[in-house]
């Protein structure tokens, strides 16, 4: 109830509700039967506390009528319950944790920006670079031989069994987890080539799921300030046409001159951020290009993917030279030995000490400690007839921004590195000052501008009515004190009708001061709310003719 909001400073945390152990898929999270709340206002130390734990969706109503005390009538209401993280239990949950996505540009006339669509290889000889989101209960649940269109499971079950995260963007962004990672081809006349990895290969996820996944916002902007400096890597097939034979997914050899000073080799500046909304931090970003594809600009060490999306040499496939986005997290594996937690934003500097130190003999290693902790893939391409356009330092910049937002439900559950705040629980703090009902005539009389009555026109039938023999309107958002005079338009009055009580809300039953029902017409309505001024409403209404059938 906004009129009842008091100014102040809240805060809302997460308690113990009785035992606080939890076991199994989501041992790190809040057992929801042995969790509540309790909102405090800082301002004055009051306090209300749940009436259930977590386990239960309620909406509770912080007003007097429902705690008893007219000093914690804050106009509020609190829902909240634990869900189960994505990945966790899919066939219950079945959104699978995933909540939803918004792909928004800022000039809607120009969406520039695409990626690579999944499409799924119905039979081995298909072509099937394009079914990179391994999502749904294809390939091994069903006893499929050919690896490279299998969709992916863990402890004998699909990760994603209802292809949740196949449709985000049209299949055009997934989780890393879903990625296709194998280049594997056993089927008779499908060349491997056309099979390729989006992400770095199944040791590195093994054991891993979608519950480490983050909500994110991927902004790519033309603000200069808020670009990322971050790692490149080489997603070219093969070594062998490869600049300096590197292989895929090793650090690109290239260096980039950016405001006159040369880059680390292997850096590049990506145009935009990512950041984790759920803890706000921002994350590190890792692109990739393609250095056999000099003509889709696969050399220059530069985000700028072109629209390319077909093959050339007869099955390789462009993908815009391979531009791809990797988001990385930054959370621990099954191992902090084998999955460790990266940093955040560091300027990729902990990713190019990784791939700076990688050899042969730990490249599989180092590979899963850097890919385990990445949170979503975009193979990002132009849209047709789409470029960007370098700017003074030789850097391609995007025409307009575009933000992409990610959603999944996490489940509430401790921080270690929070501990010395309400124990690692979640705790959450805001304060009322844009919201509150600051009562005070300056904003009464700008508040009485928002009067009116609806409906209006009213024809014969309102959503107010309870019967067949109920004629009713509403005046809404009115003051506390007000008179309302209702006229015909020569001037005669119908009704008046005096206002005193804290609602903002008055019905009319659409008859007059001798209670016998109006005609069909237009009236004028005066509002005198006294010092706060008045307001002068034009009101049509068409009246429906008593069916005494009915009766």
């Amino acid at each position: 109830d906004p009129l009842k909001i008091p100014l102040g400073e809240f805060e809302l945390k997460l308690v113990p509700k009785g035992v606080t152990q939890n076991t199994g898929n989501d041992a790190d999270s809040l057992w929801a039967d042995s969790t509540a709340w309790i909102l405090t206002n800082i301002t004055t130390g009051e306090s209300v506390t749940s009436d259930t734990s977590l386990a239960y969706k309620n909406e509770q109503i912080i007003l007097a009528s429902t705690t008893g005390k007219d000093v914690l009538d804050w106009g509020m209401a609190v829902t909240i319950n634990q869900v189960a993280a994505p990945g966790v239990d899919p066939v219950r949950n079945l959104s699978n944790g995933f909540i939803n996505w918004s792909v928004t540009f800022q000039d809607p006339s120009n969406e520039w920006l695409s990626a690579v669509s999944d499409n799924d290889a119905g039979n081995a000889n298909q072509y099937g670079a394009y079914d990179w989101i391994r999502s749904g209960i294809n390939g091994k649940l069903q006893g499929f031989n050919d690896p490279s269109f299998h969709d992916y499971a863990s402890n004998g079950g699909a990760l994603d069994p209802d292809s949740k995260y196949e449709s985000i963007w049209d299949g055009r962004i997934a989780p890393n987890r879903l990625v296709s990672n194998t280049s594997e081809a056993v089927s008779p006349g499908r060349p491997q080539t056309l099979v390729q990895p989006m992400t770095f290969g199944y040791q590195a996820m093994q054991g891993i799921g979608l519950d480490k996944l983050s909500s994110v916002d991927i902004v790519l902007t033309p603000d200069e300030s808020k670009w990322s400096e971050c790692v490149m890597l080489e997603m070219g097939e093969d070594p062998g046409l490869n600049q300096d034979q590197v292989e895929k997914f090793a650090m690109r050899t290239g260096t980039l001159t950016y405001k006159g000073t040369n880059l680390k080799p292997g850096k590049t500046i990506f145009p935009g951020y990512a950041i984790n909304v759920n803890t706000g931090e921002r994350l590190n970003i890792i692109v990739g290009e393609d250095s056999y594809q000099r003509s889709e600009n696969g050399r220059d060490m530069k985000w700028n993917p072109t629209d390319r999306n077909g093959v050339f040499n007869g099955s390789y496939a462009s993908f815009g030279g391979r531009h791809f986005i990797y988001v990385m997290g930054s959370h621990k594996g099954i191992a902090a030995s084998i999955h460790p937690k990266l940093p955040i934003y560091d300027r990729g500097e902990e990713y190019y000490n990784l791939l700076t130190s990688m050899t042969p003999g730990n490249r599989m290693s180092t590979l899963t400690k850097i890919f385990q902790n990445c949170d979503w893939v975009i193979p990002a391409i132009m849209a047709p007839g789409k470029s960007l356009i370098e700017n003074e330092d030789g850097i391609p910049t995007p025409p307009n921004e575009v933000k992409i937002r990610l959603r999944v439900g996490m489940p509430y559950g401790t921080t270690p590195e929070t501990s010395d705040i309400n124990e690692g629980r979640p705790t959450y703090k805001f304060s009322t000052e844009d919201i509150y009902n600051d009562i005070n005539n300056e904003n009464g009389k700008k508040a009485l501008e928002m009067a009116n009555i609806v409906p209006n026109p009213y024809y014969a039938f309102s959503g107010y009515e309870g019967s067949a023999i109920d004629n009713r309107v509403k005046f809404t958002n009115l003051p506390v004190n007000c008179e309302i005079s209702i006229y015909t338009l020569d001037g005669a009055l119908v009704r008046r009708i005096k206002k005193d009580d804290t609602s903002t809300e008055l019905d009319w039953n659409l008859k007059n001061n001798a209670n016998v029902p109006i005609a069909s017409g237009l009236y004028i309505i005066h509002i005198d709310a006294g010092e706060l001024g008045e307001k002068v409403l034009k009101w049509m209404g068409v009246m429906r003719e008593l069916d005494l059938d009915s009766f």
